[in-house]
């Protein structure tokens, strides 16, 4: 019984946190407006390095010692506090889960980052040569052809659902918002 806990526990997890990086990302990074509006200098600033520097930029990096785009901290400060806020309210329903959060947190937080620098500046990582890699890659690269679609980076689930996946072919018209 506790295995099948601590497996629901993560893939309900993995979910949370994908859904989280989903909003975050279509919410806070791509609309300079609400940043605006909230009069937010930390989402205004979120926003202006991810769409002003991380998109206008060619899609492969030069170094790792160029111009930075998306701050780590800031990008990492806006997925963390509302998944911290997930896990502070799972502690009084269910410890042991707000525990597994906490771990896949951490986990997908790390694989994140590996992810993503690997396709924006080829580190040579020895995952970047299997068909998983380049699947997400590919849906990344078309992220910066097509801004307004897919937001997530590890899951396309929360893409599929809210229709926001981009085109499979670069010809084809889209329609996410």
């Amino acid at each position: 019984m506790l295995a099948l806990h601590l497996l629901v526990s993560a893939l309900l997890s993995y979910a949370a946190i994908s859904l989280v990086e989903y909003v975050v990302h279509r919410t806070f990074m791509h609309h300079m407006r609400l940043a605006l509006r909230l009069r937010s200098h930390f989402l205004k600033q979120l926003c202006h390095n991810h769409m002003a520097r991380h998109h206008k930029r060619n899609y492969r990096h030069s170094s790792a010692h160029d111009e930075q785009d998306d701050v780590r901290w800031q990008v990492s400060l806006a997925g963390l506090l509302p998944n911290i806020l997930i896990i502070i309210g799972l502690l009084s329903i269910d410890p042991l889960s707000a525990a597994v959060m906490f771990g896949v947190g951490t986990v997908y937080g790390i694989f994140w980052w590996a992810v993503h620098n690997e396709m924006h500046r080829q580190e040579g990582r020895s995952f970047a040569d299997n068909a998983l890699f380049r699947y997400i890659e590919r849906r990344h690269q078309l992220h910066h052809q097509f801004p307004k679609t897919n937001y997530n980076l590890l899951l396309p689930l929360w893409d599929w659902i809210f229709a926001t996946e981009a085109p499979r072919q670069q010809g084809r018209k889209h329609t996410a918002g």
